[in-house]
């Protein structure tokens, strides 16, 4: 794909997260506030370990898989949109009872016991400024940690937080060394 020209902005990104089913149930982010951010990225998914003896620096290596972390926020609506498609991310993430996202399932297994893990697809509009394609990039088996809710006079909001667990492919492409 040939370099782009155009500096994007935060209105030319899209979030769309698939659960672990045969056949995803999905949500494409609407009332996300354009904020997505991802940090912890290297060029591999492995810590770096300084190798020393006695003090004194012998070489580099790869360590332990590191976890690139994500944040978002999005403005709220209603708490939980049960029965409706698409829904909302609160209901997405809470798999609320009776809500089309209550029969998901994790990316990382099926079962009571295993956290709800979900792919994360951000795709950055390209077409639309002259590239040959729009920019994509997947995050593989996404935990959120933690949301939280806040009121104010401009929306009311969650702030999402979490890790990728697993692998991130498409045009931003890492993977673990094993």
């Amino acid at each position: 794909m040939a370099v782009s020209a155009f500096v994007k902005t935060n209105v030319s990104g899209t979030l769309l997260w698939e659960d672990g089913t045969g056949t995803p149930l999905t949500l494409t982010l609407a009332f996300d506030r354009g904020d997505f951010a991802l940090s912890g990225l290297n060029e591999t998914l492995n810590e770096r370990v300084a190798i020393e003896r006695r003090g004194r620096y012998i070489n580099s290596a790869y360590g332990n898989r590191v976890y690139p972390a994500f944040s978002l926020s999005c403005w709220v609506s209603a708490f939980q949109d049960s029965g409706v498609a698409p829904g909302n991310a609160i209901t997405f993430l809470t798999r609320a009872t009776g809500s089309a996202y209550a029969a998901a399932v994790s990316t990382l297994g099926a079962g009571a016991a295993v956290p709800f893990a979900f792919d994360q697809t951000y795709t950055l509009e390209g077409t639309d400024w002259g590239d040959s394609a729009d920019h994509t990039f997947t995050l593989a088996d996404c935990e959120v940690l933690d949301f939280a809710f806040s009121e104010a006079a401009d929306g009311l909001s969650i702030a999402i937080n979490g890790v990728v667990r697993g692998a991130i492919t498409g045009d931003l492409d890492m993977t673990e060394i094993a």
